[in-house]
């Protein structure tokens, strides 16, 4: 009994090794195939993550509020300071907050710029991003983070997007929270203010 034909190369996707082996355009020194691997790794698993919690988060809560409108204009804004916001017991820790550094530094190759412990953040200087071209040099293996920008903004109480981003949050009950602002008497320069601050633009 033969075994199964094998495709041609030219005619096979490429393999998860394939796509960490690749290598962008001007990849930062260090950034070795097995931390591209780790990276589309771990992107996966945040993918799946993210998407049963917000599946949870929708059953049990409904509809988000706000829905991304816009698309990416490349403007890099988001990718200067990546920023990890931990809930408030795993940032308390001290080894799981050692831990989370760790990763980002040695696979992400990101550098510590912030611990805001008022907020619980992280803010990192990411070495991959490009500000000549405004372009992402791993691109291809970014980490899931990267990926996910900035559609987690959208369950945010008030969602606030970078002034230069080409997304921006669109309130859902938007055409009834304007009827109502109509009613009021308001300067119309008063009244543009309150649209944008309650993510009514069209």
């Amino acid at each position: 009994m033969t075994g199964a034909r094998q495709l041609p190369a030219r005619l096979r996707g490429p393999t998860f090794l394939d796509m960490a082996a690749r290598t962008d355009h001007d990849r930062v020194p260090g950034d070795r195939w097995w931390r591209a691997a780790l990276r589309l790794a771990a992107a996966a698993c945040y993918a799946v993550d993210v998407r049963l919690n917000r599946l949870l988060q929708q059953w049990r809560e409904g509809p988000a509020a706000y829905a991304l409108r816009g698309h990416c204009n490349h403007c890099g804004a988001c990718c200067v300071t990546p920023t990890v916001a931990l809930p408030v017991l795993m940032y308390r820790i001290p080894t799981v907050r050692r831990l989370v550094k760790a990763w980002h530094r040695h696979v992400n190759l990101f550098e510590l710029l912030e611990e805001n412990r008022r907020e619980h953040l992280l803010v990192f200087r990411c070495p991959h991003h490009d500000p000549e071209h405004q372009r992402c040099r791993c691109y291809r293996t970014r980490p899931g983070m990267c990926r996910d920008y900035p559609q987690s903004l959208a369950l945010a109480a008030n969602p606030e997007l970078f002034e230069s981003c080409g997304f921006y949050a669109h309130y859902r009950n938007a055409e009834a929270m304007r009827e109502a602002l109509a009613e009021l008497d308001l300067p119309a320069d008063k009244r543009a203010e309150l649209e944008r601050r309650l993510h009514l633009r069209d």
